[in-house]
This record gives C-alpha cells, sequence and structure tokens, in this order.
C-alpha cells in the first residue's frame, strides 16, 4: 500500500477512529512493520497536545478565516467524493520501471484505483488474480500476453484468473480498478 493510505491508517490508529477488522489487521502489520512504527510515533507526536488535561494552546491569529475559508471551498465542491488533480499524488516506485500513483481507495468495497507508469522495455511477470480487475492504456502501448493494447484500449480481468507476461516496449501510463491491498508487514 502506498505511504500516503499508511499515513492515514496510522492517523485513524492512533486517534482510535480506527474499529474492528481493520485495527485488527493494522495491529498485526504493526507489529512487524518499522514504516508502520515510525508513522505512528509521528501521529503520536503531532496530536500529543490534543490529549485530555494538557495544556491549551492559543490558536494563531486567521486561523479561523483559513478553516472558514477551506470549508467554504468544500461545500462548493460535490459531497462524498474524491477529486485529484494531474499533478497531485504521489508516485510510488513498486519494482524497477514500474511506479504507481493511487487515485482512490474504497475499503468498503476492497478496491483501488491507480495509475501504472511503465518505463519503455519493462517486463511485468504473470501474476494471480484473487479478485476482477479492470485497466484502461491512457498513454503508449501495453501487451498482455499476445493482446496488444494501445492509448484508450481496455481490458478487463476475471477473479480468479493468471495473466500472462506484460510488456511495454516504448512506456505506457495505464489506469487500474482492482482488489485492494492491505498493507503487510
Amino acid at each position: 500500500m502506498t505511504h500516503e493510505h499508511n499515513d492515514g491508517l496510522a492517523a485513524e490508529y492512533v486517534l482510535g477512529t480506527l474499529e474492528g477488522d481493520g485495527r485488527r489487521r493494522f495491529a498485526e502489520a504493526l507489529a512487524r512493520d518499522p514504516e508502520l512504527q515510525a508513522l505512528v510515533e509521528e501521529w503520536q507526536h503531532r496530536l500529543q497536545g490534543l490529549e485530555p488535561g494538557s495544556s491549551e494552546v492559543e490558536p494563531s491569529a486567521g486561523l479561523w478565516d483559513k478553516i472558514n475559508a477551506a470549508l467554504d471551498g468544500a461545500a462548493a465542491s460535490l459531497p462524498n467524493s474524491v477529486t485529484l488533480r494531474g499533478d497531485e499524488g504521489e508516485w510510488e516506485t513498486l519494482a524497477e520501471g514500474v511506479e504507481k500513483k493511487l487515485l482512490y481507495f474504497d475499503t468498503a468495497a476492497r478496491s483501488e484505483s491507480y495509475l501504472l507508469r511503465i518505463a519503455p522495455g519493462t517486463l511485468l511477470p504473470s501474476h494471480d488474480h484473487s479478485s476482477a480487475e479492470e485497466c484502461l492504456v491512457m498513454e503508449g502501448t501495453f501487451d498482455i500476453g499476445d493482446i496488444h493494447l494501445a492509448a484508450g484500449d481496455f481490458h478487463a480481468i476475471d477473479a480468479g484468473t493468471t495473466h500472462p507476461d506484460a510488456f511495454s516496449e516504448h512506456g505506457a501510463v495505464i489506469y487500474v480498478r482492482g482488489e485492494l491491498r492491505e498493507a503487510t508487514g
């Protein structure tokens, strides 16, 4: 999972808003993952002044104006939605020549949407799918086995299917929607 997703889970864990199986799975991963441990420590440090009984802090001048402006902007957007601009988000290296930019994750549906950026000459090895996955080539070309996909082409694979090796000769950017992969240690 991406750093942004793990950071959000760490915040929820520290605040006590991560509940049920999600909290249990996070705690199990936390016991084995130094990166998650560091994120939890960062959130504990950030929030330490908010504990009951801690001394009160006077907000900076203009803070309420900034909050109200942000709320006004949020009210103008579509509720229960996410907008991510093209220059926003982080590219995470998954393997040599393969980067992922998380766009959205839906824990209730156990799915995520992301972009894959594949460098020219990159081979993605064959892999199994435990759930359905959809992809749309946005830029470049991408071959999945003997299926050649170019910009604008769509491909979907059912759960329980194995993808053959995939290759991008000239590089590609692909939109993918599929199974949410939980943070693991």
